[in-house]
């Protein structure tokens, strides 16, 4: 497999900066419009639960419009409940290795992993893995 030249001073930039930072080797791109946890932080304090039945159905949706053949094809776009959007921007879209940069409506800050957005994006996201296996095992029930 032939991999992609690396940019001038790529030794440099990899030895100063994390994997997050270096731009050629970003994978996905997370965002969420501005106000987005605030408003996910409001509805969570007035008792405000996700719903599987909307979960359900926006993964559904998903797999209807990006998994025709089973694959996800280049430039896929995921819309989640909690108002986050996971956005594939390279390298071989069903790759289970991801390098995601997140905006800093997402995560700012190294505290931001604390965020409503974020952790509610990472909840969805498990549940994801969890309903693709379930719907379809990769070994059935012997």
């Amino acid at each position: 497999m032939l991999y992609p030249k690396l940019p001038a001073g790529a030794q440099r930039q990899a030895n100063l900066n994390t994997i997050g930072h270096l731009p050629w080797l970003i994978t996905h791109e997370l965002t969420a419009p501005k106000g987005a946890n605030a408003k996910l932080q409001k509805t969570i304090n007035g008792n405000w639960h996700p719903s599987a039945a909307e979960e359900d159905a926006a993964f559904e949706a998903f797999n209807k419009r990006y998994r025709t053949n089973g694959a996800l094809p280049n430039g896929w776009s995921r819309d989640y409940t909690s108002g986050a959007s996971l956005r594939h921007v390279a390298g071989h879209p069903d790759n289970p290795f991801w390098v995601v940069r997140a905006s800093a409506e997402v995560i700012d800050g190294h505290n931001g992993i604390f965020r409503p957005i974020f952790l509610n994006f990472l909840r969805q996201l498990c549940d994801d893995r969890v309903r693709r296996v379930l719907q379809d095992p990769l070994w059935p029930d012997i």
